[in-house]
């Protein structure tokens, strides 16, 4: 009779450390992966800080781009990071990407490309440092997209960032 009591209301006993439940396990596809059992803490912590380094160090650049340049380079020049991103994924992750998504981001490295000359030609309008600002930016891309392929690789391996 207890049997048949405790398995049509799960009852405290049935839950494990973590608060979660017999039913919601089995519900949810994240909690009975194979990969679930792998603990986020199980990630060595120099990943990290340098993830938090690099994410710390993007921001810095970022702001100190907006004393050099335009907040529209500054903007559009942060779009940088997805084709960093994809050169991580790549190197990292050994992906392989469709032909479609290499003209995206020659579309968006021609962009860049305009909007650098443009900075480079407008100069007499603009601060004469616009250019080093663009390379801030660059900097600062470059280091997001670091810290977002930390997060990749942690989701990827260990099902969460923290």
């Amino acid at each position: 009779k207890t049997c048949i009591q405790s398995s049509q209301s799960p009852d405290l006993d049935d839950e494990d450390d973590a608060g979660t439940s017999a039913n919601e396990k089995a519900s949810s596809p994240l909690l009975s992966s194979p990969a679930s059992h792998t603990r986020t803490y199980d990630i060595p912590h120099i990943y990290y800080f340098f993830a938090a380094l690099a994410d710390v160090e993007g921001n810095v650049l970022l702001l100190t781009a907006y004393e050099y340049t335009t907040i529209v380079s500054v903007t559009l020049l942060d779009c940088f990071t997805i084709p960093m991103v994809m050169v991580w994924g790549t190197l990292i992750f050994r992906r392989r990407y469709r032909w479609q998504h290499f003209v995206a981001v020659m579309v968006c490295l021609c962009g860049m490309s305009l909007m650098v000359y443009n900075d480079k030609t407008k100069h007499a309008v603009r601060s004469s440092n616009s250019m080093f600002g663009d390379f801030l930016v660059l900097c600062g891309a470059t280091c997001y997209s670091i810290s977002n392929s930390f997060a990749e690789y942690a989701v990827q391996h260990y099902q969460s960032i923290w």
